[in-house]
């Protein structure tokens, strides 16, 4: 049972014998990641370290921010960015 028990079968990983729940969607997570082939951090977008308290503050006004199943403020997602940066 458990989240991450329903997150290994919804990602079809269930059938992975010997590692635990969390480590079979961290294997999961890590090649979505590189099939995208997305920088990871801001810094690689050139976005300047500057513009995080800005971002945090707009993106806790648009509707997504409003909408997430967990309440979510400016502080929260700041910690967010800075650690994407």
């Amino acid at each position: 049972g458990g989240l991450y028990a329903e997150l290994v079968r919804a990602a079809g990983l269930n059938d992975t014998e010997g590692e635990s729940d969390v480590e079979m969607l961290i294997y999961r997570v890590n090649r979505l990641k590189a099939a995208a082939r997305q920088p990871e951090r801001l810094q690689t977008l050139n976005i300047p370290r500057a513009d995080l308290p800005r971002l945090a503050r707009e993106a806790a006004e648009q509707w997504t921010g409003k909408f997430n199943p967990r309440e979510v403020g400016v502080g929260e997602l700041l910690g967010i960015y800075e650690m994407a940066f």
